[in-house]
């Protein structure tokens, strides 16, 4: 029997997924195991100084990102190298029972930061309803690639055609695991594996 609080890739997570239809993001937290420092640090070292502003810790940051939803129930996305994807996995069921290693307690997060903290345009998203989620993946793969699930994102497609799209390696820069809008530029050899609720809205 699947463990809705154990990590795995969207494809593992359908049941779960599909219970995510119709709900509202009410908070978006990224748990990040770095610092902001860090993260400035970082982006001095390898020349990428032009995302050290707040919205860039939030997308970028070496850590998951927390989606807590209307009804109560809370999961966390991440990215896995070795699967080449995005993972997920549940942090609160809806009856309040957190997971045994809950994002917000680990104590190896040094940094909490809410979507509510600093203007950015993923505000845009909360309280609106979910219609659908697209698991992502690339028509162009190398041959290990082509043997892990490589699902590569999973957009969130809300009420208004707004977008949430959380990415595993989809970015110009060199940040693996990323939190982007409908405004941000991903490949164009990006594709809709499998599509939950209705069907994705250009």
């Amino acid at each position: 029997m699947k463990d809705i609080f154990d990590n795995n890739v969207p494809s593992e997570k359908i049941d779960e997924l599909e219970k995510i239809i119709g709900l509202q993001i009410s908070g978006m937290i990224k748990v990040s195991y770095e610092t902001y420092q860090d993260h400035l640090d970082y982006l001095n070292e390898v020349g990428l100084e032009k995302y050290d502003d707040l919205t860039s810790f939030f997308k970028y940051s070496y850590g998951n990102i927390l989606l807590i939803f209307n009804n109560g129930v809370e999961y966390s996305f991440g990215s896995a190298e070795d699967l080449n994807s995005i993972i997920l996995c549940c942090e609160k069921d809806i009856s309040g029972n957190k997971r045994k290693a809950y994002v917000l307690e680990d104590t190896d997060v040094l940094e909490k930061t809410s979507v509510m903290d600093f203007d950015n345009d993923f505000r845009s998203v909360l309280n609106k309803t979910i219609i659908s989620i697209n698991i992502l993946t690339s028509k162009k793969m190398n041959s290990k690639q082509q043997g892990l699930p490589s699902e590569i994102g999973l957009e969130f497609v809300f009420e208004d055609k707004t977008k949430l799209i959380l990415s595993h390696n989809l970015t110009r820069n060199s940040f693996v695991f990323a939190v982007l809008t409908e405004d941000d530029i991903i490949p164009e050899d990006v594709i809709v594996k499998r599509t939950i609720g209705q069907q994705s809205i250009e």
